[in-house]
């Protein structure tokens, strides 16, 4: 099971690592199965502390997509994942020792170079909804499906990204969450 948990790290570090993550041989029903227990299930899996109040704020949404999109379709994937030094600036508080150590972690596992991820939806969250998620101001959920050689692995994944000095960043507790799944991975939280 320890391919497994590195998958679903990586969807997690996907999330906004710009994120860079892997690939693994796991089998689909253990992925899926991972995701139950994570309180995902058929529903995806949840990359932050409790879902807050999805409403918008003043920020343009469209904008806001596309930015998030471009963070996690970009950096989850094989290459973008085995080259985290290019990708710190994608990981809110990567300069703190621990996440640092789980970036590294993630690059080091060979399983991590055949994931991508195909963002399907993102919520613009207001401070109420950030809050409720676990993460600051201001926040986006996004929904998207981790893949594995093409093959959709863990669908509806949901995971946080924050705005920092006007860059959006997956959040720490969606990656945390993520690696909580696979031990061998140094741990975050």
């Amino acid at each position: 099971m320890g391919r497994l948990p590195s998958v679903m790290l990586a969807a997690g570090l996907a999330g906004l690592l710009a994120v860079t993550w892997c690939g693994s041989r796991a089998d689909r029903s253990d992925l899926a199965a991972a995701s139950e227990e994570q309180g995902g299930g058929a529903g995806g899996g949840d990359g932050g502390g409790g879902g807050g109040e999805q409403t918008t704020t003043t920020l343009n949404s469209g904008e806001v997509e596309q930015q998030v999109t471009d963070v996690i379709e970009k950096g989850i994937n094989g290459e973008a994942l085995t080259n985290i030094e290019a990708n710190l600036d994608k990981v809110e508080n990567s300069d703190d020792p621990k996440i640092r150590a789980t970036l590294d972690g993630v690059a080091a596992n060979p399983t991590f170079r055949t994931v991508s991820a195909k963002v399907k939806g993102v919520e613009v969250l207001d401070e109420a909804g950030c809050q409720g998620a676990g993460v600051d101001p201001p926040c986006a959920q996004a929904t998207f499906d981790i893949m594995l050689n093409g093959a959709v692995a863990l669908p509806d994944y949901r995971g946080y990204v924050v705005q920092h000095d006007d860059k959006w960043q997956l959040s720490q507790v969606s990656l945390c969450g993520l690696v909580s799944l696979d031990p061998t991975i140094p741990q975050c939280e």
